[in-house]
């Protein structure tokens, strides 16, 4: 059976990867066996220390996706996910068609952040800020920010 988890971790570990890429999403996974990680960084990590410098934003937001749309992949992006014999095309090809609807659903981004402080009376509020791709690629974006 090793083999096969081997192919079919492949399988999906490609094909997510491809998705993301097409999308200009930084990603990157290792593999051993049906054994892999997932990065949001262009370049594999080698270190614990490359990986704390990887995405947590987008990873959090990937994994909660997955979730809500019942994959469960590792929890933590220091973690590493397994596919088990019980894997077969059909959960493979569900898998990739939720990660492809999630990435087209998250072309944009919402953040809330704290704003500095009002002059008048030295209070704090909050600043959103929205980001709207202009194109399906991930890196042209436009902002608007409402404070």
């Amino acid at each position: 059976p090793y083999k096969e988890l081997e192919k079919n971790a492949s399988i999906i570990l490609e094909g997510i990867s491809a998705m993301m890429q097409s999308s200009g999403i930084p990603f990157s996974t290792n593999q051993i066996g049906g054994m892999f990680g997932c990065f949001f960084s262009a370049k594999l990590p080698t270190n614990i220390e490359e990986v704390a410098k990887s995405d947590d934003k987008m990873f959090s937001s990937f994994l909660n996706s997955c979730i809500n749309n019942g994959i469960y992949f590792a929890p933590s992006k220091y973690e590493a996910g397994f596919i088990s014999a019980m894997h077969k095309n059909l959960e493979i090809e569900k898998t990739l068609g939720i990660v492809k609807k999630i990435i087209e659903e998250h072309g944009g981004t919402l953040k809330l952040e704290d704003a500095s402080s009002f002059q008048t009376n030295n209070t704090t509020g909050a600043k959103v800020s929205i980001e709207l791709p202009k194109s399906k690629s991930y890196k042209d974006q436009i902002k608007a920010e409402l404070i």
